[in-house]
C-alpha cells in the first residue's frame, strides 16, 4: 500500500493542487521545499570547501590567467544541479520562443515569418540575437545582408550564427546569476567579481562604471580594487628589493 502511494505521490500532489481548498497550501509547501533545497545548494557552493573563495589581493598572475568561465560553469552545474537547471528554465521562460530558436538554429531552411510570409524578419530572430551578432562584425556588410534578406527565403549565415551564440550565452548568464547569489551569501566567494574587477582596472574603466557594476554584484568595489593594486605594488617592490645585489 505504501509503495503504491509513493508511486502515485506526484499524481496525488497534482490532484491536491487542482482543488481550490488545497491549491494554495500545496503550492506553498512545494515552494518552501524547493526554496530550502536551493538555499542549501547556494550555501554549499559558497562554502570555502567548494573552492570558489578568491582573494584578489593575493591572486597570482597564474590564477588570473587560469580562470575560465567555462570551467566554472561545468563545476557549478555539478555542485548545484537543481539551481543550475532552474536558472536555465527561467532564462528561457517562453517555451515557444525557445522551440522556434532551436528550429531556426538547427534547420537553415526553416523560414517562419511573423507576418504570414511577406515580412523580412524571421519569427525567432529578435533584437538580442541581432545585437550579439553585430558586435565585432562589419556593420556595412550586416546592413547589406539585411537589405537582401527579403530576397533570400532562408535565414542568413549571420542569423544562424547569432542563434548559436545566443544559446552559448545561457551558461554564462547562469554563472553570473549564481556568482551574485554566492557572493551575497559569502563575500569571500567572489571569483567572477574579482576577475571582472581586475579586468576593469586593467582597461582603465571609469570609476562610475565600476561602482555601478559593484553595486550589481558583478565587480569588486573601487576600494577593494585600489587595495588590491596598492598591495600588489608593495609586494612587487619587496620582491625587487630582495633580488637586488
Amino acid at each position: 500500500m505504501a509503495a503504491l502511494f509513493i508511486q502515485d505521490w506526484r499524481s496525488f500532489l497534482t490532484y491536491t493542487r487542482s482543488l481550490a481548498s488545497l491549491s494554495e497550501a500545496t503550492s506553498a509547501f512545494a515552494l518552501d521545499l524547493v526554496t530550502f533545497q536551493l538555499q542549501d545548494e547556494v550555501k554549499s557552493v559558497a562554502n570555502k570547501q567548494a573552492g570558489w573563495h578568491f582573494s584578489a589581493c593575493n591572486a597570482s598572475i597564474e590564477q588570473v590567467e587560469a580562470f575560465s568561465i567555462t570551467d566554472m560553469a561545468i563545476a557549478l552545474e555539478r555542485q548545484a544541479p537543481t539551481l543550475w537547471c532552474l536558472l536555465g528554465s527561467l532564462l528561457e521562460s517562453d517555451p515557444s520562443r525557445a522551440r522556434r530558436r532551436a528550429r531556426f538554429r538547427d534547420t537553415p531552411s526553416a523560414n517562419v515569418r511573423t507576418d504570414g510570409g511577406s515580412g523580412t524578419r524571421e519569427d525567432s530572430w529578435d533584437d538580442e540575437d541581432e545585437y550579439w551578432e553585430l558586435v565585432g562584425e562589419d556593420l556595412v556588410e550586416a546592413v547589406g545582408q539585411d537589405i537582401n534578406a527579403a530576397e533570400d527565403p532562408k535565414p542568413s549565415k549571420r542569423q544562424r550564427r547569432a542563434g548559436v551564440r545566443n544559446r552559448a550565452l545561457n551558461p554564462i548568464r547562469r554563472v553570473v546569476i549564481m556568482s551574485i547569489l554566492m557572493n551575497s551569501t559569502n563575500q569571500r566567494c567572489n571569483p567572477l567579481a574579482s576577475i571582472i574587477g581586475i579586468f576593469l582596472h586593467s582597461t582603465s574603466t571609469p570609476e562610475l562604471v565600476i561602482e555601478v557594476l559593484a553595486h550589481a554584484g558583478l565587480s569588486l568595489s573601487l576600494r577593494a580594487i585600489h587595495t588590491m593594486v596598492i598591495k600588489n605594488r608593495v609586494l612587487k617592490l619587496r620582491r625587487e628589493w630582495l633580488i637586488l645585489p
